[in-house]
Formats: C-alpha cells, structure tokens, sequence
C-alpha cells in the first residue's frame, strides 16, 4: 500500500485513516515477523553448537550416558534407560554373551 499524499488525508474520512492505519500496522508487524523468522532459521544454520562432546570411548561412555540425562541416552540409542538396562539383561540370558 503506497503512503498517502498530505493532500489526499485531508479527503479520507475518519474510518478510512483507521482502516488505512491498521493496514500499514498490520503489514509492518508481518515484516517484522517474518524477518525475525528468517534471523532464527540463519542462527540455527550458521551457528551450530558441537552436540557429540564426549571424549570417552567404549564401556566409560556407555558408563556416562546412563549416569547421564536420560533424554541423552534415549537419543542415542531410541530406547529410555529402563528399557536398555532391560534390553541387556534379555540379551546376557538369552545369549552367551559375557561383560567384557
């Protein structure tokens, strides 16, 4: 919507500056909306955090995940901590799987 000239104000009646009013005001916080969209969708692409940090290996990682939160060990293997505990102990007697 262009902005109106000094002189056509003067003709508008009251209701016509209002509805003009919203309109600008409506399409200024769709403006602001969607450059804010584009500002979080650039952060999360430009500024990635590391999201695997662990440093340990093996048994002292499996050791830390299930110390850990258990929404990270649900992450990494699609299980809660419960049902890998019991997961394991299915497999040890059902196998002949051995602790190593």
């Amino acid at each position: 919507m262009a902005p109106l000239s000094p002189s056509k104000k003067k003709w508008l009646t009251h209701e016509q500056k209002l509805k003009y009013s919203r309109t600008l005001a409506f399409f200024l916080c769709g403006l602001v909306a969607a450059a804010a969209a584009g500002i979080y969708a650039a952060e999360r692409i430009y500024n990635k955090k590391r999201y695997h940090t662990s440093h340990l290996t093996g048994r002292k990682w499996l050791d830390e995940l299930l110390a850990g939160n258990d929404n990270r060990i649900k992450d990494q293997f699609g299980m809660s901590k419960h049902v890998f505990r019991k997961l394991v102990k299915e497999l040890f007697k059902k196998t002949s799987l051995t602790d190593s």
